[in-house]
Protein backbone atom coordinates (compact mmCIF):
# COMPACT_ATOMS: atom_id res chain seq x y z
CA UNK A 1 0.00 0.00 0.00
CA UNK A 2 3.05 2.32 0.95
CA UNK A 3 4.34 1.72 -2.93
CA UNK A 4 1.39 2.35 -4.30
CA UNK A 5 1.05 5.69 -2.44
CA UNK A 6 4.31 6.66 -3.41
CA UNK A 7 3.23 6.03 -6.93
CA UNK A 8 0.72 8.49 -6.84
CA UNK A 9 2.63 11.09 -5.09
CA UNK A 10 5.52 10.61 -7.91
CA UNK A 11 3.13 10.43 -10.53
CA UNK A 12 1.51 13.95 -9.44
CA UNK A 13 5.05 15.79 -8.60
CA UNK A 14 6.10 14.78 -12.70
CA UNK A 15 2.93 15.93 -13.87
CA UNK A 16 2.97 19.18 -12.31
CA UNK A 17 6.20 19.72 -12.95
CA UNK A 18 5.53 19.54 -16.60
CA UNK A 19 2.31 21.63 -16.81
CA UNK A 20 4.30 24.04 -15.26
CA UNK A 21 6.77 24.25 -17.91
CA UNK A 22 4.47 24.19 -20.66
CA UNK A 23 2.70 27.26 -18.84
CA UNK A 24 5.72 29.17 -18.36
CA UNK A 25 6.53 32.44 -20.59
CA UNK A 26 7.90 32.32 -23.92
CA UNK A 27 11.76 34.13 -24.16
CA UNK A 28 12.40 34.62 -27.36
CA UNK A 29 13.99 37.46 -29.60
CA UNK A 30 11.62 39.47 -31.53
CA UNK A 31 12.35 39.86 -35.55
CA UNK A 32 13.28 43.22 -36.90
CA UNK A 33 10.26 42.46 -39.43
CA UNK A 34 8.26 42.05 -36.24
CA UNK A 35 8.30 45.43 -34.31
CA UNK A 36 9.11 47.60 -37.06
CA UNK A 37 5.91 49.61 -38.01
CA UNK A 38 4.63 48.71 -41.39
CA UNK A 39 6.16 45.13 -40.90
CA UNK A 40 4.20 42.21 -41.71
CA UNK A 41 4.12 40.95 -38.10
CA UNK A 42 3.42 44.20 -36.21
CA UNK A 43 0.04 44.43 -36.19
CA UNK A 44 0.27 41.56 -33.85
CA UNK A 45 1.92 43.87 -31.28
CA UNK A 46 -0.23 46.91 -31.19
CA UNK A 47 -2.78 47.15 -28.18
CA UNK A 48 -6.44 47.06 -29.24
CA UNK A 49 -9.63 48.02 -27.38
CA UNK A 50 -12.42 46.30 -28.74
CA UNK A 51 -15.61 48.26 -30.27
CA UNK A 52 -18.41 49.21 -27.65
CA UNK A 53 -22.01 48.77 -29.01
CA UNK A 54 -24.66 51.10 -27.71
CA UNK A 55 -28.45 52.02 -28.83
CA UNK A 56 -29.27 55.34 -28.41
CA UNK A 57 -32.73 55.66 -29.32
CA UNK A 58 -32.92 53.94 -32.30
CA UNK A 59 -29.41 54.66 -33.53
CA UNK A 60 -26.68 52.03 -32.79
CA UNK A 61 -23.65 54.08 -31.49
CA UNK A 62 -20.03 51.99 -31.54
CA UNK A 63 -17.56 53.35 -29.73
CA UNK A 64 -14.06 52.49 -31.62
CA UNK A 65 -11.07 53.41 -29.72
CA UNK A 66 -11.25 56.97 -29.16
CA UNK A 67 -14.16 57.70 -31.97
CA UNK A 68 -18.01 57.30 -31.81
CA UNK A 69 -19.77 56.37 -34.94
CA UNK A 70 -23.09 56.09 -35.85
CA UNK A 71 -24.18 52.76 -38.12
CA UNK A 72 -26.50 53.82 -40.57
CA UNK A 73 -28.07 50.47 -41.77
CA UNK A 74 -27.61 48.10 -38.94
CA UNK A 75 -30.27 45.41 -40.50
CA UNK A 76 -28.08 45.46 -44.49
CA UNK A 77 -24.86 46.87 -46.03
CA UNK A 78 -23.76 48.85 -42.39
CA UNK A 79 -21.68 52.31 -43.10
CA UNK A 80 -20.57 54.43 -40.39
CA UNK A 81 -20.61 58.07 -39.75
CA UNK A 82 -18.35 59.62 -37.66
CA UNK A 83 -20.57 60.97 -35.11
CA UNK A 84 -17.72 62.16 -32.28
CA UNK A 85 -13.82 62.09 -31.34
CA UNK A 86 -12.38 62.32 -27.39
CA UNK A 87 -9.88 64.46 -28.72
CA UNK A 88 -12.36 67.11 -29.51
CA UNK A 89 -14.16 66.79 -26.15
CA UNK A 90 -10.64 66.65 -24.62
CA UNK A 91 -9.86 70.07 -25.72
CA UNK A 92 -12.76 71.64 -24.28
CA UNK A 93 -11.06 74.14 -21.27
CA UNK A 94 -14.22 72.41 -19.17
CA UNK A 95 -12.03 69.24 -18.97
CA UNK A 96 -8.34 70.41 -18.65
CA UNK A 97 -6.14 67.99 -18.64
CA UNK A 98 -8.76 65.01 -17.91
CA UNK A 99 -9.62 62.41 -20.96
CA UNK A 100 -12.60 60.92 -21.29
CA UNK A 101 -12.72 57.35 -20.84
CA UNK A 102 -16.46 56.62 -20.48
CA UNK A 103 -19.19 57.20 -22.94
CA UNK A 104 -23.18 56.31 -22.29
CA UNK A 105 -25.98 57.19 -23.72
CA UNK A 106 -29.42 57.92 -22.36
CA UNK A 107 -32.72 58.07 -24.43
CA UNK A 108 -32.71 60.07 -27.54
CA UNK A 109 -35.51 62.43 -26.46
CA UNK A 110 -33.35 63.67 -23.58
CA UNK A 111 -30.48 64.76 -26.44
CA UNK A 112 -27.74 64.08 -23.77
CA UNK A 113 -24.78 61.43 -23.25
CA UNK A 114 -22.47 61.12 -20.42
CA UNK A 115 -18.89 61.57 -20.34
CA UNK A 116 -16.98 60.42 -17.58
CA UNK A 117 -13.59 61.51 -16.78
CA UNK A 118 -11.03 60.14 -14.09
CA UNK A 119 -12.20 63.47 -12.18
CA UNK A 120 -15.56 64.24 -13.49
CA UNK A 121 -18.86 63.74 -15.10
CA UNK A 122 -20.82 65.68 -17.65
CA UNK A 123 -23.17 66.10 -20.43
CA UNK A 124 -23.14 66.70 -23.79
CA UNK A 125 -25.78 67.65 -26.35
CA UNK A 126 -24.93 65.72 -29.39
CA UNK A 127 -27.22 68.41 -31.52
CA UNK A 128 -25.80 71.39 -30.39
CA UNK A 129 -22.27 69.79 -30.98
CA UNK A 130 -21.60 70.65 -26.43
CA UNK A 131 -21.20 70.35 -23.34
CA UNK A 132 -23.95 71.61 -21.21
CA UNK A 133 -23.17 71.02 -17.54
CA UNK A 134 -19.99 69.35 -16.11
CA UNK A 135 -19.22 68.31 -11.95
CA UNK A 136 -16.24 67.87 -10.85
CA UNK A 137 -15.92 65.42 -8.43
CA UNK A 138 -15.76 66.73 -4.88
CA UNK A 139 -12.36 65.65 -2.83
CA UNK A 140 -13.32 63.05 -0.74
CA UNK A 141 -16.42 61.78 -2.36
CA UNK A 142 -17.58 58.45 -3.20
CA UNK A 143 -20.34 56.54 -5.04
CA UNK A 144 -20.60 59.97 -7.38
CA UNK A 145 -24.33 59.46 -9.68
CA UNK A 146 -25.56 61.70 -12.00
CA UNK A 147 -29.23 62.49 -11.80
CA UNK A 148 -31.82 61.69 -14.63
CA UNK A 149 -31.74 65.59 -15.89
CA UNK A 150 -28.20 65.60 -15.87
CA UNK A 151 -28.27 69.24 -12.98
CA UNK A 152 -27.32 67.41 -9.94
CA UNK A 153 -24.88 65.01 -8.85
CA UNK A 154 -25.54 62.99 -5.65
CA UNK A 155 -22.46 61.57 -3.75
CA UNK A 156 -21.58 60.43 -0.34
CA UNK A 157 -18.84 61.13 1.82
CA UNK A 158 -18.68 59.71 4.94
CA UNK A 159 -21.62 57.81 5.05
CA UNK A 160 -23.69 61.29 4.26
CA UNK A 161 -25.35 61.84 1.25
CA UNK A 162 -24.58 65.18 -0.73
CA UNK A 163 -26.32 66.73 -3.71
CA UNK A 164 -24.33 69.19 -5.53
CA UNK A 165 -26.44 71.33 -8.63
CA UNK A 166 -24.94 72.56 -11.81
CA UNK A 167 -23.52 76.22 -9.85
CA UNK A 168 -21.31 74.33 -6.98
CA UNK A 169 -23.83 74.32 -4.12
CA UNK A 170 -23.88 71.48 -2.17
CA UNK A 171 -26.73 70.62 0.07
CA UNK A 172 -26.88 67.89 2.78
CA UNK A 173 -29.73 65.08 2.12
CA UNK A 174 -28.62 63.08 5.45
Amino acid sequence: MTSFRGSIILLFITLTSFSTKSAAQENRNFTLEELIPGGNDYFRFIPRISASYQWYGNRLMVTENDTVWEVINPTGRNSKKMWLTFDDLSSDSLFGEQKVIRLAFQEEERDAAILTTSNGVATFNPKKKKIETFFNFPEKSDNQTLSPSGRHLAFTESNNLYLLDSEGKVSTVT
